[in-house]
């Protein structure tokens, strides 16, 4: 990738925050930022930069301003901001995509968030920038990325989110952290422990225990406490809104029914939806009590949210009640502020996201690059079947059906994935083997709307219309609106009664 030069952002700030009275140089305003692993990190830099934070090959930034307390309106400030940029030439600050305002939880301060884009070298640039009031000064935190490029766009948007104003020392001049336990990289913890990767890194507790029970599926356990473990999960939302409020919500008002008949002493505590590091996260509390013990309660807490929009995160965090407000914040929020997908599941997040839009050459290109170290998610196989068909058709329909095949073995309940291969089986009319698959998927679901329609094209293929006719009716009764159904039955209908 073409390294980015990014440095001359100063030039708009210098303009726009060292104006008024000079700041002492021991008076600068308190916040916590995490730095990515890795990256550059660079304080005291003069005048009103307080901080630069950059990938190693400076293709992303991270910048801090700051000055004294400005009269003006944070809109007024960021007009005039935006003016000095486009003045300059600067190239991320082309286009202007969104303004609205976003409050810091906990903090009482509110900051005006820009969004912006536009291009160097060929390079598709994002900007965002928060500007706020507080401690007596104005502050300015400013993140520029390549939009294409999730390995240096992820990073930096994770450490843009866990920014919080005034909750640290003065400065930042240490690394947003738990402050009750060193932390550790999670991919550093497993090594040398599990033949899987994980699908996404974390910082977690250096003396507690992690293990994987799938490459999405990370259990994290405090070896010092019984049944005290965080579970972190990482699965792609099939049936996720446009609304991920929305979406949210309604995962909690099945979590109470779910979590009532899993846990016994099931006593519901807190539910809601917040804003957490610029996105909706459902905050879930319950208290249970623990199998195989006596009248010993637990605490849990879980906390879901979206990453790349489509893939749902979820931090099930408990202990027993006498210990849990130990770590149980820090965790979480450690956690929630650390967490980014390894290169293989940004590929995967990518290629859905083309898939979605209609790029499906690219969908599939990406796809394929994902299962190069990803080979056990359902819905990784699943799509890439998908785009391979999409793209070539039946000219590969070995390969489409072999990803429905390892998409259903990786997850038996996939009625999707059962659905296309049965389709791949009626193409070269294999019946039997179709009607085989299918029969597994009304096992599941007896009656699955596309499993139902599926099943009676295969019989009208085997010009079959008594069990066709039968089997539509059967669609009709719990899907009386779907078009194609109607037809069909219309269709055979006229057909028998023709025939009489």
């Amino acid at each position: 990738m073409k390294k980015l030069q990014l440095s001359f952002l100063a030039i708009v700030a210098v303009t726009l925050l060292a104006m008024g009275n000079p700041v002492i140089a021991a008076d600068y305003p308190s916040y916590t930022l995490h730095v990515p692993s890795g990256w550059k990190d660079n304080k005291g830099l003069g005048r009103d930069m307080l901080r630069q934070i950059t990938d190693p090959g400076n293709n992303s930034m991270i910048e801090v301003y700051y000055g004294k307390e400005s009269p003006d309106t944070l809109m007024v400030l960021a007009d005039q901001w935006e003016a000095a940029a486009k003045g300059r030439g600067i190239p991320y600050m082309t286009d202007r995509n969104s303004s609205g305002f976003h409050d810091y939880p906990g903090t009482g301060v509110r900051a005006l968030k820009r969004e912006y884009s536009g291009r160097q070298n060929n390079i598709a640039l994002g900007c965002q920038i928060y500007f706020m009031k507080y401690d007596g000064f104005t502050v300015v935190v400013v993140g520029v990325y390549p939009l294409d490029y999730p390995d240096y766009r992820e990073p930096l948007l994770h450490a843009l989110a866990s920014f919080r104003p005034g909750t640290g020392s003065p400065g930042g001049a240490v690394e947003r952290r738990a402050s009750s336990y060193a932390a550790v990289d999670l991919v550093v913890a497993l090594e040398g422990a599990s033949n899987l990767e994980p699908a996404f890194n974390v910082k977690m507790p250096d003396t507690w225990r992690a293990s994987l029970a799938s490459s999405s599926s990370v259990k994290i356990e405090n070896p010092d406490i019984k049944y005290n473990f965080l579970g972190v999960d990482l699965s792609y939302a099939e049936n996720a809104c446009g609304d991920e409020k929305t979406y949210l919500e309604l995962l909690g008002n099945n979590l109470s029914e779910q979590f009532a008949m899993q846990f016994a002493g099931f006593e519901l505590g807190e539910m809601r939806v917040s804003q957490k590091g610029g996105k909706p996260v459902l905050l879930y509390s319950f208290k249970y009590s623990i199998p195989g013990t006596e009248n010993v309660r637990g605490s849990a807490t879980q906390w879901n949210f979206f990453v790349e929009d489509r893939f749902l995160v979820t931090l099930f965090y408990t202990a027993p009640e006498f210990s849990s407000a130990s770590f149980q914040g820090e965790i979480l929020s450690e956690v929630f502020a650390s967490f980014e997908l390894r290169p293989a599941w940004g590929s995967f997040a990518d290629g859905l996201t083309a898939y979605f839009s209609g790029d499906y050459r690219k969908s599939e290109i990406l796809l394929k690059e994902s299962l190069e170290t990803e080979k056990n998610d359902t819905w990784l196989w699943y799509f890439t079947g998908l785009s391979v068909q999409a793209v070539h058709g039946l000219d590969q329909l070995a390969f489409s059906s072999e990803c429905f095949a390892k998409s259903a073995t990786v997850d038996p309940g996939n009625i999707k994935a059962l659905n296309q291969l049965a389709a791949c089986f009626m193409v070269i009319k294999d019946f039997e083997q179709a009607h085989a698959i299918l029969n597994d998927a009304l096992q599941i679901d007896p009656l699955d709307e596309e499993t139902l329609l599926n099943r009676t094209k295969l019989f009208l293929q085997e010009k079959n219309g008594d069990q066709a006719l039968a089997t539509v009716t059967t669609l009709l009764s719990t899907h009386p609106d779907n078009e194609e159904a109607l037809m069909i039955r219309d269709k055979l209908v006229q057909l028998k009664e023709s025939a009489l």
